[in-house]
């Protein structure tokens, strides 16, 4: 939220649409329906699952509604009975309704503004978001390390939907070309003052182990599948860039704000507002 603030603060070619609702109600990256729940009655079956052993399962493709957090603490628990999920159902889609689809429907109606002022492009839509590296242990602090295939690279991932290196993956279409994406993550590592000697051609065995990844852990969530193709129809010449970075969360909150966040506690720390306005003014210079 700061830091897509501070962006749109600092560059007027920057509009930024921000999602201030929990993903417990709907997550707008996550392809979702109008009934939530078929979805998450399948959820809260392989949560069972998981904490009965089987480290075969994951919530991949039913946590549109996120019953528990990352690190596996419930945040909604399972209804007991019919009538019990009559009520989380119109309570679930109450809440979205007055949440995440305003955000949605806003998101809509800002491409629709920019395309319409700028209808030959060129456009670039963002997914722009951050994630712990660590998760959560039982009092508080984030130091919890992830399996090491889901690990955070120290800056940031780019996902185009493509393979580690950015280029096309087999059975996914990419979001914008290989050689496209990688030439902004280069502009943004470059802006930043990481990733001077990687080579994104030879990426190493695991995310975490560089500065910059493309793909991995996330490959491009469902809000930039959904513009990618819809924007191609309506700019032409393919003046359109379309993908999703995901930070690592304590590369953009700071050292003094990601420290406290290892400690134990239930609060949240206080802006670093110089780090941020730093961060800002380095993605308008990228």
């Amino acid at each position: 939220g700061p830091v897509g603030r501070a962006w749109a603060a600092a560059d007027d070619k920057v509009v930024f649409v921000e999602n201030p609702h929990s993903r417990v109600v709907v997550d707008p990256n996550r392809e979702h329906g109008e009934d939530p729940e078929p979805r998450l009655r399948e959820c809260f079956a392989r949560i069972k699952k998981m904490r009965g052993g089987d480290s075969s399962v994951s919530l991949a493709g039913v946590d549109q509604v996120r019953p528990i957090t990352f690190s596996g603490e419930d945040v909604l628990l399972e209804p007991e009975g019919a009538d019990g999920w009559t009520r989380l159902a119109a309570a679930l889609k109450a809440s979205a309704a007055q949440g995440p689809l305003v955000y949605e429907a806003a998101v809509a109606r800002v491409m629709s503004l920019v395309q319409a002022a700028h209808p030959a492009g060129p456009l670039t839509v963002i997914g722009f978001h951050d994630t712990n590296e660590w998760k959560m242990r039982s009092d508080g602090a984030l130091v919890v390390d992830r399996p090491e295939k889901e690990r955070m690279p120290p800056f940031c991932n780019f996902g185009n939907q493509g393979d580690f290196s950015g280029n096309a993956a087999e059975g996914k279409t990419l979001l914008m070309p290989g050689a496209a994406m990688r030439t902004v993550a280069r502009a943004w590592a470059e802006a930043f003052g990481v990733a001077e000697d990687q080579d994104f051609m030879q990426p190493k065995d695991f995310a975490h182990m560089e500065p910059v990844s493309f793909n991995r852990p996330y490959p491009g969530g469902h809000e930039v599948r959904y513009w990618a193709p819809k924007l191609e129809t309506l700019i032409p010449e393919k003046r359109t860039a379309v993908f999703q970075v995901e930070f690592a969360r304590s590369f953009l909150l700071g050292p003094a704000a990601a420290g406290a966040l290892r400690e134990p506690g239930a609060g949240w720390p206080a802006e670093d507002e110089a780090h941020t306005a730093s961060i800002a003014s380095k993605l308008t210079s990228a």
